[in-house]
């Protein structure tokens, strides 16, 4: 009775295994590194458009903001009384990136906070303010297709190149 071993007999499967192995991992990191590159583009147009609103919120009077709630309305936004400020600080990295952007553009003092049950982000302008904007959370960005026809590709050339070896 032969016994199976982890680590393969053959120079041609090892060879295999550790140049799928390395195909593996130079995937995975082309992918953490387009995550990246895409995630820092996303956080600036988060914190620039935040910047604007609360900008927009502050310096209303309360009649203006009372004209202009249904408007902001149709943007998801509305401005509530801090009082409704619920949940914690945000997890994602997106996010606490856009927060730390946002603190740098001339609000140091904003809050987020992120109520995962009810998908919604809370903005303050400053830990005292009377009033938190309300705007729904972002969708994280699915996986884009190439990535999958990639996999695909890697997938069914690894199972030939095995199906050679063997």
């Amino acid at each position: 009775m032969k016994k199976s071993r982890l680590w393969p007999d053959t120079l041609f499967t090892r060879m295999f295994l550790i140049i799928a192995g390395l195909l593996l991992l130079s995937q995975l990191a082309v992918y953490w590194f387009f995550n990246i590159y895409q995630a820092n583009p996303q956080a600036e147009r988060l914190a620039q458009s935040w910047a604007q609103i609360l900008t927009l919120s502050e310096t209303l009077s309360s009649a203006q903001r009372q004209a202009t709630a249904s408007e902001l309305m149709h943007q998801g936004l509305r401005i509530v009384p801090a009082g409704a400020l619920r949940g914690h600080k945000p997890r994602m990295p997106v996010l606490a990136n856009a927060l730390q952007l946002l603190h740098r553009m001339g609000w140091p003092q904003a809050q987020l906070r992120m109520d995962g049950r009810r998908r919604v982000l809370w903005l303050q302008a400053r830990p005292d303010a009377a009033l938190a904007l309300a705007m729904p959370m972002p969708h994280p960005p699915g996986l884009p297709l190439p990535w999958f026809k990639l996999a695909a590709i890697l997938l069914l050339s690894w199972l030939g190149a095995y199906l050679a070896v063997r």
